[in-house]
């Protein structure tokens, strides 16, 4: 097997919220309005994607997803027996802070990004040497 020489990330520079910051940090109430709004047939903004089929929990799509879930409700108690519950709204693509050894998925996650309006892209760097830390 030959040395990896790179390490990867990915990185978005521009979210397309009116505030600017990551869709996984709109909090519940921001998402409940788009949903209902697209559900009831009224405008949604720009740049989400024209088909969310894979992007709502109860749509029945099966497939692969690789989104940050944007749900309500709670825990419940194990002690009293409440079962707790939970609102599942959407899914929405977000991205983490990782380095990653190959490149593998991220021109997927890439895709995902830029289809829901993000300025988005891929960086490398070379690895240097490694040294004993502990």
């Amino acid at each position: 097997m030959s040395a990896r020489k790179y390490v990867w990330r990915l990185v978005v520079d521009f979210w397309p919220t009116e505030n600017g910051k990551p869709f996984a940090e709109q909090g519940f109430d921001y998402w409940a309005r788009i949903v209902n709004a697209l559900k009831g047939g009224e405008p949604v903004p720009d740049w989400m994607p024209k088909d969310l089929d894979r992007w709502l929990p109860d749509s029945g799509y099966l497939g692969e997803r690789h989104g940050y879930l944007i749900c309500d409700g709670d825990d419940g108690d194990w002690e009293t027996g409440y079962p707790g519950w939970r609102q599942d709204m959407l899914y929405v693509p977000y991205v983490s802070s990782k380095r990653y050894l190959t490149r593998g998925r991220l021109p997927a996650r890439l895709e995902e990004l830029r289809a829901w309006g993000c300025d988005a892209h891929i960086e490398r760097a070379e690895m240097g040497e490694w040294e004993k830390a502990a």
